[in-house]
């Protein structure tokens, strides 16, 4: 899907994004997961490791942008809503935060 959406020059909204990604990206976050808890016991010092680049995880870059890569979730919602990166960011981290309350419960 991603790749149509690229070649056809569409931005797709945020709900699109989100709904093609939970089929795009779960498998390799499983096998992530899988490698990392089967394999290799993660340690604390991996977590902070990884927790200090939490824009990774979040969306891409403008720069990325400007070489071509698809948009993902920060730039499908300013596309959607208008909203700058600044605001766009704050409300994917919103997101981000709302979805693991519920992983936790």
């Amino acid at each position: 899907m991603e790749a149509r959406w690229y070649h056809s020059g569409y931005t797709p909204t945020l709900e699109e994004y989100i709904t093609n990604g939970s089929t795009s990206s779960t498998i390799p976050v499983i096998l992530g997961h899988l490698y990392f808890s089967i394999a290799n016991p993660i340690t604390k010092d991996a977590i902070q490791y990884l927790a200090s680049f939490p824009d990774m995880i979040l969306g891409t870059s403008s720069d990325e942008l400007k070489t071509g890569d698809v948009p993902k979730s920060i730039q499908c919602y300013m596309n959607q809503t208008r909203v700058s990166e600044e605001e766009a960011r704050g409300h994917i981290k919103y997101l981000v935060g709302e979805a693991w309350k519920k992983m936790n419960k």
